[in-house]
């Protein structure tokens, strides 16, 4: 079970400036809501798109056309040519899942090309709502515009954890290749100091890559 924080704490995440980020997540229906500071935090790391994601909620979650390109917010050019309609539309993917791949992508560009190679080559298990489990293959090339309700689109938090499988497991890779270890695991953020638990990617403070 969760603890509880502190009044202290309560208010660093008051105070902090991820917490609209974390809210406009909320709103899109991020799952598990347990995850979504940590999302926010990823988000943050990336301002320009954390403001075009809350730009979109602000507007009320207009439809994506893609004849049109609009919202364009969501059609800005991100690395390699993609965009947050273009990884909704081709990996079948959430809004909240696209924004945050593509923070990735824009912090972490060539791993995140990586990862996409990887789930157009080897596809990605899913579960229907009707608890149906398939592998989906995204082709890269489909201009079907997923509904807003699809139920086997990837949600945000599959996409963190595919994400963290992949990172994982290079990370042993290279941890192998070179055990005297440029990769230990820092007990302080590098960034701003703050204390991070075992395990941890992310500094729970600035969001930063630890």
């Amino acid at each position: 079970m969760p603890r509880e924080l502190s009044p202290k704490e309560q208010q660093d995440v008051l105070n902090h400036p991820a917490l609209p980020i974390a809210t406009a997540l909320a709103k899109l229906g991020y799952t598990p809501a347990s995850g979504v500071w940590d999302a926010a935090l990823r988000m943050h790391r990336t301002p320009d798109l954390a403001r075009d994601l809350m730009i979109y909620v602000e507007a009320g979650q207009p439809a994506i056309n893609y004849d049109l390109s609009v919202p364009k917010n969501l059609f800005k050019s991100l690395p390699h040519g993609y965009s947050i309609a273009t990884l909704m539309r081709d990996f079948r993917l959430k809004i909240t899942g696209a924004f945050l791949l593509a923070s990735d992508l824009v912090v972490n560009t060539e791993a995140t090309l990586n990862l996409l190679e990887r789930f157009t080559r080897d596809g990605v298990w899913i579960t229907d709502a009707d608890g149906r489990h398939g592998l989906f293959q995204p082709s890269g090339s489909s201009h079907h515009t997923p509904a807003a309700d699809t139920s086997d689109e990837i949600s945000a938090k599959d996409l963190l954890d595919l994400i963290d499988q992949v990172e994982s497991q290079r990370s042993v890779r290279q941890e192998i290749l070179s055990p005297s270890g440029s990769l230990q695991q820092h007990s302080h953020c590098t960034q701003c100091g703050t204390k991070i638990q075992p395990g941890k990617k992310f500094c729970p403070n600035c969001g930063a890559k630890v």
